[in-house]
């Protein structure tokens, strides 16, 4: 009984954790990938262009960073938008088959917000 009871919870565990990492191409998709002197927003439509993953993002979270240069040989997606993105504030995450770019938030320190007034009650 007990067996049967550990043979099923790990299949279980099998099936709810295969699904997860069979949907998220960006460290599973190895591709090559050059792009010499690119603003970032166009190293990243390129990539998109390249790989078929939409990418969402705006100009402006890249209006400050230099040209990039990257030359990538069987490299993971992921790996590749870690090099186009790192001037930038920004963090992605892989969402709804697509990749959604975001600015990254300011962590204020708690006792700054304990004495900050709450919505609605000034």
């Amino acid at each position: 009984m007990a067996i049967r009871v550990l043979l099923t919870f790990w299949v279980w565990k099998m099936w709810a954790i295969c699904p997860v990492s069979a949907q998220n191409p960006l460290q599973q998709q190895l591709v090559d990938y050059t792009c010499a002197d690119c603003l970032p927003a166009n190293a990243l439509v390129q990539l998109s262009r390249q790989t078929g993953i939409n990418i969402v993002f705006s100009d402006r979270f890249f209006q400050t960073c230099p040209p990039v240069t990257i030359s990538a040989r069987q490299e993971p997606v992921g790996a590749i938008l870690d090099k186009i993105s790192s001037c930038g504030r920004v963090s992605y995450k892989w969402l709804n088959n697509q990749v959604v770019f975001s600015v990254k938030s300011k962590n204020i320190p708690s006792a700054v917000t304990s004495w900050m007034p709450r919505p609605g009650s000034a």
